[in-house]
């Protein structure tokens, strides 16, 4: 019998959503073509996804989600990114509701976020404008590498505030929030073609003059509203991971360094001194080794679980979900030989 959202409410804890995800990835690994032909995840993968609470990781206890450890939610990722890149760069993208929604008042929170299995998508770089208005703002805009817009039910995404037109200037520099609305308030533009994370729906996406309530916006350097550890590096989850993403093209089948000589093959031989793709091979292999080891430093046991309150343990904290994502996605080799460059 499949639950519903609310039925699931207070049933999944980290180990059974683990157990799910484990349990699905062979079907997942099966539609890989299917996926990238698709360019998007089929319906009813989402749909099976959410049952899993792949999406809901990071969603707090005291809403009876799991509020994974970093460790556990990078589980997920693994496994996933064994599978298929594509659904795990959607799944990691999609389940940072969670830690959007601890960023907001609890009102506004549960109002964007009514059900513990919402995904998110969309661009937190502030590529849109907003007219400050009365009790919110007038939001337009055009935004790239909205990843898992095509069955998101909220986007997220950044903007300019202006005032009579202007930008509003923020101890000398603009001043930028990141909005949050209904996904289905914005356009989705059929833009995505291309080998890498074919499947993962990175479309564009845009709006125009939309009302945006002022308590469904949040400026990044925003405190978190809500005390538990695992929300108190907001700054990471959507600045650092997209340049950890744009810095990094290696590949995705298992994490770290194990089975070199199957990882690389698909990558130009050392040797080859002559290939124009030389230089670029030795530094993407150079960049999936010190993503996987200093993911592993970051997972560790003193950190990663969140259980102490001293600095440095948040601090170790504060990087271990985006480095530890970014390795288990793009470090291993692609599953059955697809591309993940983007």
């Amino acid at each position: 019998m499949t639950l519903g959202p609310s039925e699931r409410t207070h049933s999944l804890l980290a180990a059974d959503i683990i157990t799910a995800v484990r349990a699905l990835a062979p079907e997942i690994q099966s539609r890989g073509d299917e996926i990238a032909a698709l360019r998007r995840l089929p319906v009813d993968l989402v749909t099976k996804l959410k049952a899993t609470g792949a999406f809901r990781t990071a969603m707090p206890k005291a809403w009876g989600g799991p509020e994974m450890t970093p460790r556990e939610q990078c589980e997920v990722y693994e496994v996933l990114g064994a599978a298929d890149a594509s659904v795990a760069w959607c799944v990691k993208i999609g389940s940072d509701s969670g830690y959007f929604a601890a960023q907001l008042d609890e009102d506004a929170a549960r109002t964007l976020y009514p059900d513990l299995d919402y995904v998110t998508a969309g661009q937190v770089p502030p590529n849109g404008l907003a007219e400050r208005v009365d009790g919110g703002y007038r939001l337009s805009g055009h935004w790239t590498f909205g990843s898992g817009c095509t069955h998101a039910e909220v986007i997220a995404t950044g903007f300019l505030v202006t005032e009579n037109g202007k930008p509003v200037m923020n101890g000398g520099v603009p001043h930028t929030r990141i909005a949050f609305a209904p996904a289905s308030r914005f356009e989705i533009i059929d833009t995505w073609h291309s080998t890498g994370l074919a499947g993962s729906g990175s479309n564009d996406y845009r709006v125009k003059d939309l009302f945006v309530p002022d308590a469904h916006t949040i400026a990044q350097d925003d405190p978190p509203r809500r005390s538990e550890p695992l929300y108190c590096y907001f700054g990471d989850v959507p600045g650092q991971l997209a340049r950890d993403r744009a810095r990094t093209r290696p590949s995705s089948d298992r994490w770290g360094a194990r089975g070199r000589g199957e990882e690389d093959a698909h990558l130009p031989s050392p040797a080859d001194a002559s290939s124009p793709a030389a230089p670029r091979t030795g530094r993407a292999r150079k960049s999936r080794d010190d993503m996987a080891r200093r993911a592993r430093l970051h997972l560790r046991d003193d950190g990663s679980d969140l259980g102490g309150s001293s600095v440095a343990g948040r601090r170790v904290a504060g990087h271990a979900p985006r480095d530890g994502a970014v390795a288990v996605i793009f470090v291993p080799r692609c599953a059955r030989g697809r591309a993940v460059d983007v």
